[in-house]
């Protein structure tokens, strides 16, 4: 039975182990932000938020010879819906605020086989390969921002496990007494990790998970892991301080074992 345990958890764990690019992550929008305003803009335009603004800033000439050839590229790209101001038809307005700024409005579909983090590395390579000096190009919106708050996540929990296992690990050496000892709370903790982990991808298929799930995950896991290992090392020293002789204990075990057979 234990050995089905630990394949069952080692499954789990293999099974997690692509979480980080299934969860999503909402940004927060402070009123009166640009992003705020980013996110009424697309939402007006387009009837949905999954969309990018690219601004371009440089001198005139080379705006309107730069920008036409972005817009270009940009409307090839498969399941992608361009607005900009060098659009002969109906524009949103407020896309060219002076001469020296125009802004591109893409908003991104969902190609077959693709995720919105490959939708927008795909822009980026685009306006990265057709801006040139003295243009500048930037890039903003609320994909952008969830896949880098997505990413400052994961970060801030593989920090914080970092952080934690040294300390944990002086503290469990301190309490138990001998390295093995040690190592087993961790190791049972971080297997309970991972097992988690694939816990939450079987269920990313079915509901939202959100990127704030890995780094709790993470440290809740491992301290119920620690937690209840400890409980058991208690438990085991409490058996040993009343009978004095485990070994003895255990023959007797035996023995009264095989005489009840």
């Amino acid at each position: 039975m234990l050995l089905v345990w630990f394949l069952v958890l080692g499954l789990l764990a293999v099974e997690g182990s692509g979480l980080q690019d299934k969860v999503s992550s909402s940004p927060v929008l402070i009123e009166g932000s640009e992003t705020q305003r980013e996110t009424e803009l697309s939402r007006r335009a387009f009837g949905t938020d999954s969309a990018l603004i690219v601004m371009l800033q440089g001198p005139r000439a080379e705006l309107e010879r730069q920008g036409p050839m972005l817009v270009k590229r940009l409307d090839a790209l498969p399941q992608t819906l361009v607005n900009s101001p060098w659009d002969t038809s109906e524009t949103v307005p407020g896309l060219q605020p002076s001469p020296r700024v125009g802004s591109i409005i893409v908003s991104l579909g969902e190609a077959p086989g693709t995720s919105a983090a490959d939708a927008v590395a795909r822009v980026e390579r685009v306006v990265h390969r057709s801006v040139s000096a003295p243009v500048r190009s930037s890039i903003a919106g609320g994909l952008p921002l969830a896949g880098a708050l997505r990413t400052s996540s994961a970060d801030a929990a593989s920090a914080g496990e970092k952080l934690a296992l040294p300390v944990l690990l002086l503290v469990l050496l301190f309490v138990c007494g001998s390295p093995l000892a040690a190592a087993m709370p961790v190791l049972i903790g971080a297997i309970v990790v991972a097992a988690t982990q694939g816990v939450l991808d079987v269920a990313s298929s079915m509901v939202r998970i959100d990127a704030f799930a890995l780094g709790a995950a993470a440290m809740i896991g491992l301290a119920l892991g620690v937690d209840y290992s400890l409980l058991v090392v208690s438990r085991f020293r409490e058996e040993m301080d009343r009978s004095g002789d485990i070994e003895a204990d255990r023959k007797s075990t035996r023995l009264n074992s095989s005489h009840i057979t």
